[in-house]
């Protein structure tokens, strides 16, 4: 007759693998949901943004972070919002992030030529996906001149811009299109690199126009360098805020700009206007990939939320 063990090893043991297959069970169900709420094929993107190391270009890698392993997003740099508003229209970007004014002078622009050529107006359909960020209107003036803001301005007064299709060109644009008298100041391209010193050295009134979020390079140079000899006026119209573009919105918010944002610039706070940076999307993309454009709306709230935090007063 054999004696039966009592060693307490295989009860142990059995006990021990029960709890390895619940445990990985568990995990796999956890894994299968996880997976199951991802496409099996993440469906492709491409986000044209700007320049490399620029805010779009920065915000774009964010947003392809947020959705790793649901859209495969490829950030394409470009020259910023005309060129991705062209290529949102040619369809060699689903995505692209412009300043909302950009957006109303495109649409304003294709509308005017299909007019002349005498045909209907041919649009893309694109998705005001979300908000980003503000940027900031900015009024950098020399010494000469001698008004208390951007309505005061005199005709004597020129007014640089950076290159053709940057965000400060078109958001002029459109300042000139809603307020006529803004269209009659001379208006010229310049090499935004070097225009701080230049303006600083004039002894004729003339100002630099920029939008920007807060912080830039630009700004930044002139006020660590230059405030002696430059700058910033109030930009306050209640003209600007008329609606315009398809949707009939206004663009244009007022906002306030505290004097320890550039303090080598302002001896207080200073009142100007700031325009939306946006995602648009194009209305095909969404179409084809419906559920992947809910996941994009959906991250995007979290994206937005982390720009707004980073961009709070500490």
């Amino acid at each position: 007759m054999s004696q039966r063990s009592s060693s307490p090893w295989p009860r142990l043991l059995l006990a021990v693998s029960a709890v390895w297959l619940v445990g990985s069970a568990a995990g796999e169900a956890r894994a299968d949901e996880k997976s199951a709420s991802r496409p099996l094929f993440a469906p492709p993107m491409t986000l044209c943004t700007g320049t490399p190391g620029n805010r779009y270009h920065r915000v774009g890698q964010q947003i392809a972070a947020a959705l790793e392993g649901v859209i495969r997003i490829d950030v394409a740099t470009t020259k910023g919002s005309w060129e991705n508003l062209e290529r949102l229209d040619a369809g060699t970007c689903d995505a692209a992030i412009a300043q909302e004014d950009a957006y109303v002078v495109r649409r304003f622009e294709q509308a005017r030529d299909a007019r002349k050529a005498g045909r209907p107006a041919s649009e893309t359909a694109l998705h005001r996906t979300a908000a980003l960020y503000p940027e900031h209107v900015h009024l950098l003036c020399n010494r000469a001149v001698t008004a208390r803001g951007l309505a005061d301005l005199g005709p004597d007064t020129r007014i640089y811009l950076h290159r053709y299709g940057s965000g400060s060109f078109l958001s002029w644009r459109l300042f000139a299109t809603l307020e006529a008298r803004y269209a009659r100041l001379k208006a010229i391209e310049v090499d935004l690199t070097t225009i701080v010193p230049r303006l600083a050295r004039e002894i004729a009134p003339a100002c630099l126009f920029h939008v920007s979020g807060l912080g830039g390079r630009t700004l930044k140079s002139a006020n660590g360098t230059y405030g002696d000899a430059l700058r910033l006026l109030p930009v306050v119209d209640r003209t600007l805020h008329r609606p315009a573009g398809p949707e009939r919105r206004q663009i244009y918010t007022p906002s306030t700009m505290t004097a320890r944002t550039w303090p080598g610039l302002l001896d207080g706070d200073l009142q100007t206007q700031t325009v939306d940076a946006v995602l648009f999307t194009r209305g095909a993309w969404r179409e084809k990939y419906p559920d992947a454009a809910r996941a994009l709306d959906a991250a995007l709230i979290d994206v937005v939320a982390r720009l707004e935090s980073a961009a709070s007063p500490r």
